[in-house]
């Protein structure tokens, strides 16, 4: 389980894999700012769990991330239809409660970043 750095407060992260923001079929936007090796990454939106369990893997690897990656299911959306996470959210969940929900700031996460940051005595 991942765990919060040393001297910040005790949290255990979880992301969500969901839908592709700018899958090839669908919103093309050949983008390789984020990318890790440079190139624009081109897939196509899943339509089955086992393709998009795939992507989120590729993700995982390619970006490092080493919290656990719970996936949404394609089939049903349970989870964008439920908390609107698309194309990026970022939440606390403390217990069973929905604590903090972040906003975009214009066109970019970071003051809610910078948030989450204090909050979890990140600096």
């Amino acid at each position: 389980m991942a765990r919060s750095p040393a001297g910040a407060a005790a949290a255990d992260w979880r992301f969500v894999y969901v839908a592709e923001a700018h899958a090839q079929d669908e919103w093309p936007l050949r983008s390789a700012r984020f990318s890790a090796d440079g190139q624009p990454v081109v897939v196509d939106q899943p339509r089955t769990l086992d393709a998009r369990l795939g992507l989120a893997r590729r993700f995982k690897a390619d970006y490092g991330i080493e919290s656990p990656l719970l996936v949404d299911d394609p089939a049903d959306e349970a989870f964008e239809r439920l908390y609107a996470p698309w194309p990026l959210r970022l939440y606390v969940v403390r217990g069973a409660t929905l604590a903090w929900i972040a906003e975009p700031d214009g066109a970019t996460f970071e003051p809610a970043v910078a948030r989450l940051r204090t909050m979890f005595n990140l600096e």
